[in-house]
């Protein structure tokens, strides 16, 4: 039953980086928009929450590699929009009323 066991490892594992992806009060402002539907660059993120550019940055590609935000392209010379992907329902769970996080309303 090793197979099993693995399995649960790795969603324990794949649970403590989302948490942790999700922990810092940043990002969780970063996400809050987004859960309403809003596609914002970089530059839109940090005029929104009075913060530097290469803040917002690094945590949007903390976010990127939990699968809590997806990126959308819009050519080789314009700053890519980011999102939330439905998928990542987990997110909302997080941040919602009763979640981990608790208080706020996505």
């Amino acid at each position: 039953m090793a197979g099993a066991a693995d399995d649960s490892d790795r969603r324990d594992r794949e649970e403590r980086l989302r948490f942790a992806a999700l922990a810092h009060p940043l990002r969780q402002d970063i996400m809050q928009p987004m859960l309403k539907g809003k596609e914002m660059p970089v530059s839109e993120v940090a005029s929104e929450l009075d913060s530097k550019p290469g803040a917002i940055s690094y945590h949007v590609r903390v976010l990127l590699r939990r699968g809590a935000l997806r990126a959308l392209a819009r050519g080789p010379s314009v700053p890519a929009l980011y999102s939330w992907p439905p998928e990542a329902d987990w997110v909302r769970k997080m941040l919602g009323e009763g979640g981990e996080f608790g208080g706020q309303d996505p």
